[in-house]
């Protein structure tokens, strides 16, 4: 019995011990083991500037990035992340940046990434507010949720042809963004990717873009121009609302629905342009517009609007000749006082 309790005591000191064990990398800047409780780092190394990095092994050949363990604070100044470290002979691969890898790093100024990241995770770079830019490998896919929220000294990111989707609030409420080139494969916009961006003064849609989600630049007080992409099929809520010097929106041939409050408090709208494949028009879509003097709308059928789709508007319509007196007598199409044959 005694033996028994005895291979007990010292099979759980197995496997306490590691957890309690601190061991770092020396000034050699070689990679070293790692341990700390409550991280998942199990290796770090020293870069250039002395900046501990710390990593997880996800394979055989494989490692990501992770958040400094805890007590050892947070990433600061200008970071380059190796292609590869070496532990003990064998090479890893830097793959990916993890979940929360640099989050709230408030002193992090610059980071650079490495061709051989392919994923970075969500919140990676989240409230770093002193980041100013950042330029993501040929190779990432996706730009995660919140990857870069409210990192509200970035100016500029550049986005490789390999990004298909940017991910919800992915760069909300970085104030200070400017401009963003949109890759020529990306498809999805997610929801609130862009709100609060109010330096963000224009955007170029790829064609083959599909998905701008709910409340995407909501906010976006200095958009003027944008240019819509042609496979997009509706425009969401609160898409495009709070863009208050956005003058004109020519919505494309293809869209069959604008979304409840999507261009709401677009306070200098001035043109608007309804394709014929429009639909319906949600509630409150150009509320508050204002400015919004003249509606073009090509559509032989009256698209279905809601009673207030366009409150405090005061517009002239101009509609299909042949369909004019249609429009006329169209439900809420009638409240407005001067509709014109086109």
């Amino acid at each position: 019995m005694k033996t028994f309790w005895t291979f007990c005591l010292y099979a759980s000191l197995a496997v306490c011990l590691p957890m309690v064990t601190f061991t770092s990398c020396g000034g050699d800047g070689k990679t070293s083991a790692v341990k700390f409780p409550n991280s998942l780092a199990n290796l770090v190394t020293k870069l250039d500037n002395g900046t501990r990095l710390y990593l997880k092994i996800t394979s055989d050949a494989t490692c990501e990035v992770v958040p400094c363990p805890e007590g050892e604070g947070s990433y600061a100044g200008e970071i380059s992340i190796p292609e590869s470290v070496d532990y003990r002979g064998q090479i890893y691969t830097v793959s990916s940046i993890g979940d929360r890898a640099f989050y709230g790093s408030p002193e992090l100024i610059a980071v650079y990434i490495p061709t051989t990241v392919q994923w970075i995770g969500q919140k990676a770079f989240g409230e770093c507010v002193h980041l100013t830019r950042v330029v993501l490998p040929d190779g990432v896919r996706e730009v995660c949720f919140r990857a870069f929220f409210c990192c509200t000294s970035l100016e500029s990111v550049a986005l490789p042809s390999s990004v298909q989707e940017i991910g919800k609030e992915a760069f909300m409420g970085c104030k200070k963004l400017t401009s963003i080139s949109l890759p020529e494969n990306l498809r999805i916009i997610g929801a609130s990717a862009f709100q609060e961006c109010a330096q963000l003064k224009t955007v170029h849609f790829p064609e083959v873009m599909t998905e701008i989600g709910d409340d995407a630049f909501h906010g976006c007080s200095s958009l003027v121009f944008m240019t819509f992409p042609k496979n997009l099929l509706v425009i969401n809520r609160w898409t495009f609302a709070g863009c208050s010097n956005l003058t004109l929106a020519e919505i494309p041939e293809g869209v069959i629905g604008i979304g409840d409050c999507a261009f709401r408090d677009c306070a200098n709208l001035q043109s608007l342009v309804v394709p014929a494949s429009m639909r319906t028009i949600g509630r409150m879509a150009f509320r508050d517009c204002p400015k919004l003097k003249y509606v073009t709308v090509a559509s032989e059928n009256p698209p279905a609007l809601q009673e207030n789709s366009f409150v405090k508007c005061e517009a002239t319509v101009f509609v299909p000749k042949a369909k004019l007196g249609v429009y006329r007598g169209a439900k809420h199409w009638s409240a407005f006082k001067n509709i014109k044959g086109n």
